[in-house]
């Protein structure tokens, strides 16, 4: 998430309105991994989010993987909306680290 939001914000400061989704880190246990039942429901805002996007035409941009073997749940799921969508995708690079 942290590629994400650097890039979301160099964009900004080219002056575009670029946003990225901003998950609640209150919904994200510190110590220990998340149950199935809110790894649900961040999913399901997750969804809610994408497609509100999606159905308002924002333009879309995709800076890849993040080099893990299996994408995150939440990347998977963004991916598989858009691909439903039929919207197309602007990529771009990740930052260099």
């Amino acid at each position: 998430m942290g590629d994400i939001k650097t890039v979301a914000k160099a964009l900004q400061g080219k002056g575009l309105n670029a946003k990225w989704y901003q998950a609640w880190s209150k919904n994200f246990p510190k110590n220990r991994p998340m149950t199935l039942s809110e790894l649900a429901a961040a999913k399901a805002r997750n969804q809610r989010w994408i497609d509100g996007k999606l159905k308002d035409g924002h333009q879309l941009i995709d800076i890849g993987r993040d080099g893990r073997p299996v994408p995150s749940p939440f990347y998977a799921l963004e991916k598989e909306a858009i691909s439903k969508s039929g919207a197309r995708t602007i990529p771009h690079p990740r930052p260099k680290k």
